[in-house]
């Protein structure tokens, strides 16, 4: 996936979202979410799991460690 093409608007499915971490699969934000430990909103659709870039970045940035 292109960073540069994203907009903030820009949805990921679950599956693009784990891609874009650099997981396997899915699983691990599945389990994320069924534990409710998930840092990132997501929203559901028909049984399918959705994620907004917006928000993906407004969460890490807020939990961004800078370095000393």
């Amino acid at each position: 996936m292109d960073l540069d093409k994203l907009k903030k608007d820009t949805i990921l499915s679950s599956k693009e979202m784990a891609e874009w971490f650099g997981y396997k699969s899915d699983d691990a934000l599945r389990k994320q979410r069924c534990m409710n430990k998930t840092i990132f909103p997501y929203f559901k659709l028909g049984g399918r799991v959705f994620y907004r870039i917006a928000d993906i970045l407004e969460e890490a940035k807020k939990n961004l460690i800078k370095p000393n």
